[in-house]
């Protein structure tokens, strides 16, 4: 009986330490949905290439502050935006390093934007790169791109449409 009741604590305190270094997986960041434009707009294209680093992390899309779109790799999203100036960001996730002292792993936010200026009837093509992660927070990179070719063409790429997911 002693046995038991030693086997089943110990199991218990390799659960709980154990437990403790897991991530949790962070809530979805909700998305709204894609703005109303009227005749006088831009269409902005982005997209997201397939890369080994931080391949699992989502890429939220947002357009003056609000996530319209969520990527994941090899995905991209075509929206209209109205005319005028307007902030085309992407937010990731990382774990936070200063979250492991106290032996749970949380996530936080990372965030990169551009200011772009719509100009109809222009279209504008955007990519989210990934350079080598010294530091999390350089690791995603807005580029705004003539046209997508070589390893950022669409011909491999599954469509997302903007806006908020209905589901049935």
């Amino acid at each position: 009986m002693a046995s038991n009741l030693w086997h089943i604590a110990l199991c218990f305190l390799i659960f709980v330490t154990f437990a403790g270094c897991l991530p949790i997986p962070p809530r979805p960041i909700p998305i709204s949905d894609a703005p109303k434009t009227s005749d006088s707009s831009c269409t902005f294209t982005m997209v997201r290439e397939r890369h080994l680093v931080l391949a699992l992390n989502t890429h939220y899309i947002s357009l003056d502050g609000e996530f319209i779109a969520s990527l994941d790799m090899s995905e991209y999203t075509t929206f209209s935006v109205p005319e005028g100036p307007h902030s085309l960001g992407v937010t990731w996730r990382v774990i936070d390093e200063d979250s492991i002292r106290f032996h749970v792993l949380a996530w936080k936010d990372l965030s990169e934007s551009v200011d772009v200026i719509c100009e109809p009837p222009m279209s504008y093509f955007f990519t989210t790169t990934e350079g080598f992660p010294w530091y999390p927070e350089e690791t995603v990179v807005i580029e705004q791109v003539d046209r997508f070719e070589g390893e950022f063409s669409l011909d491999n790429k599954e469509f997302v449409s903007p806006g908020a997911q209905q589901w049935n």
